[in-house]
């Protein structure tokens, strides 16, 4: 196979997101509804990505960056599924992801 000038990833740059303003939480079923579709976008998105991404950036000793929010550590009121799909992103995300601070490939994470 010939090797041309795009036979690698050097960079996977995850900065998507899908807020909802739900005003208060009153457990309705829209409410579950907006909760699932955001973390489905904001949470599990990420993950999947990054995973198949992974195997190419370690090949190339490519980096992936992580946009989270500030509202992970700084909640703000009415956001609940934002601030809650962003800081399941840090917490999980991060451990998920954290074998790769073991190799030459690297993790950045902007807030």
């Amino acid at each position: 196979m010939q090797r041309t000038f795009f036979d690698k990833i050097d960079y996977v740059v995850l900065n998507h997101i899908l807020s909802y303003h739900i005003g208060r939480w009153v457990g309705t079923k829209e409410n579950f509804t907006q909760l699932e579709r955001t973390f489905t976008v904001n949470f599990n998105s990420y993950v999947s990505i990054a995973s198949h991404a992974m195997h190419h950036l370690e090949l190339s000793n490519g980096s992936l960056i992580v946009v989270s929010s500030a509202t992970a550590k700084f909640p703000v009121p009415y956001w609940a599924p934002y601030v809650a799909s962003k800081h399941a992103l840090q917490v999980c995300g991060f451990t998920i992801f954290a074998p790769i601070l073991d190799t030459d490939a690297s993790l950045a994470t902007k807030k």
